[in-house]
């Protein structure tokens, strides 16, 4: 029994190597030959040369233009400050090193988290999600963002959660949280499915690291970078929620329910109503989650109960990007887990299968070219049909559906 078992972890470990293999010389490899511009990236750096200029007051003003913003908590403007003593160029190399790094460990924790809650998995399911994220990863790396980190620190959430190390999956939590809003939806969770202490330590950490961190960025005025940064989300969110490149779920019904630049509406609501629709949307799918975990609580139910938690984190902000479904590569690779486990059952399910369909369909139209098949080489005056269409947050919801069947017929005991 335990030759098998090496063999597939030796199998899992080659597989993650010659993705790292290629990611780096795809993007890393690419930048040291070729100086790049990545826009967010260029961000951090300039916060990170604020610290340790002792400009602390300006960490959240604009940066090389009107956009440009940090928006991260208090705690993540140290982060950078290594960056800052590199130039440019070598700093975005480094950093897309670094970011490459977090996805192949997420990937790698992902596995992990699967095969302690009892799921099997294939070795290539890591090279198979990257294959589904190619244009999502290509919008990451090439922007020098931070999903990557923002992923792997909700699994190593859910990590400790399962390897009963409630002190780590807190921290990463509360990490997770300062890095990306969003991620509260995990505390909510836990929250309303009784797990209180759990709850009560992410939300301890999360005041710990960012009221420290407000203070040692600014000791005389403490908590003006955390108002500060508050004031930042609640400014610019609004501002930038309904651009071409937003691809939230807001986003997402304001483009078919409301008459906006694409002939693409199904009803011309008015934007309000819309925007409500779409948030009482959210807080029933997040409702029924929660209320269908609150008799069940398995290992297997934790991780696909957080498989959708990453999925809602995402498509639920206000602000999504394309580059934000990064995080979808842990979702994928519990659902190949799923798959691997209980393949013929899965497969015998008509919804499942057809939900299966739209995920591979939604992937393969995130790319420019899909579309250049049917002949339609853009929608109004945008080139970038697959953003009009909103191909990436369709992704996801084909995804949460077929998450949330397994729930219901797949995984019924779980």
């Amino acid at each position: 029994m335990a030759c098998p078992r090496w063999r597939k972890l030796t199998l899992q470990t080659v597989a993650l190597l010659l993705l790292a293999i290629v990611l780096l010389l795809r993007y890393s490899g690419n930048f040291l030959a070729h100086p790049p511009f990545l826009m967010d990236f260029e961000v951090y750096r300039t916060v990170a040369l604020r610290v340790l200029h002792g400009q602390a007051d300006q960490l959240y003003a604009p940066t090389y233009s009107s956009l440009a913003l940090f928006k991260y908590a208090p705690v993540w403007a140290f982060a950078w400050v290594p960056f800052a003593v590199l130039s440019s160029h070598a700093g975005s190399v480094l950093w897309t090193t670094v970011s490459v790094a977090a996805f192949i460990a997420a990937c790698a924790l992902t596995q992990r988290v699967c095969r302690l809650a009892g799921l099997s998995s294939w070795a290539w399911a890591p090279i198979a999600a990257t294959l589904l994220l190619t244009r999502v990863l290509n919008e990451e790396f090439l922007n020098g963002q931070t999903d990557t980190v923002w992923v792997l620190l909700m699994v190593l959430g859910v990590y400790g959660v399962l390897a009963n190390r409630l002190w780590l999956g807190a921290i990463s939590f509360a990490l997770a949280i300062s890095l990306k809003l969003p991620a509260l939806l995990f505390v909510a969770y836990f929250l309303l499915t009784r797990r209180w202490k759990l709850a009560g330590q992410i939300l301890a950490y999360a005041a710990v690291f960012n009221v420290a961190g407000s203070w040692c960025l600014a000791p005389q005025a403490p908590w003006k970078p955390l108002a500060t940064w508050l004031q930042t989300l609640a400014a610019s969110a609004p501002t930038r929620a309904f651009e071409i490149g937003a691809q939230s779920f807001v986003a997402l019904c304001t483009r078919y329910l409301t008459a906006d630049a694409y002939p693409l509406h199904l009803v011309s609501m008015p934007g309000p109503v819309a925007v409500g629709l779409a948030l009482l949307v959210e807080v029933a799918l997040f409702g029924w989650l929660v209320v269908s975990s609150r008799a069940r609580q398995s290992r297997v139910h934790l991780v696909l109960d957080s498989a959708m938690l990453i999925l809602m984190a995402a498509l639920f902000s206000p602000t999504a990007w394309l580059a934000t479904y990064t995080v979808l590569v842990a979702p994928l690779l519990i659902a190949m887990s799923l798959l691997a486990t209980r393949l013929r059952r899965i497969l015998r399910d008509a919804p499942s299968g057809v939900l299966l369909l739209a995920v591979l369909m939604m992937s393969w139209l995130t790319h420019r070219k899909a579309w250049l098949l049917f002949g339609i080489k853009r929608i109004a005056s945008e080139e970038y049909v697959f953003l009009v269409v909103m191909t990436a947050p369709w992704f996801a919801l084909a995804l949460l559906a077929w998450l949330g069947r397994q729930r219901r017929v797949g995984f019924p005991d779980a």
